[in-house]
């Protein structure tokens, strides 16, 4: 998948895997509810931003996605980019935890 436009240069991703996260739904708390997430990746470098498909129902999802970010050479005065990676967990009609 392409995040961005065209650049001089190519950064690739390859998000693999998460395992481990954290039960943030309520339902976690209800010994009868099993409270799994429905996690996904967000990649964001500079205003380009990308993200996985949902896993639903695990705390340890398997993705395997290549994501390719593309930039041009830093102009001066300019912040050096940083690429944010984050895991959050998807909630139909509610704000993502």
């Amino acid at each position: 998948k392409r995040a961005g436009r065209r650049g001089k240069y190519a950064l690739q991703i390859l998000v693999v895997r998460a395992q481990d996260l954290p039960r943030l739904d309520k339902a976690s708390r209800d010994k009868n509810m099993i409270g799994l997430a429905d996690p996904y990746v967000k990649l964001v470098l500079g205003e380009s931003k990308a993200r996985t498909k949902t896993v639903k129902g695990t705390l340890y999802p398997t993705y395997d996605e290549t994501f390719t970010f593309y930039f041009d050479d830093d102009v001066q005065g300019r912040r050096p980019q940083v690429l944010h990676i984050s895991v959050w967990d998807y909630d139909w009609g509610k704000k993502d935890d």
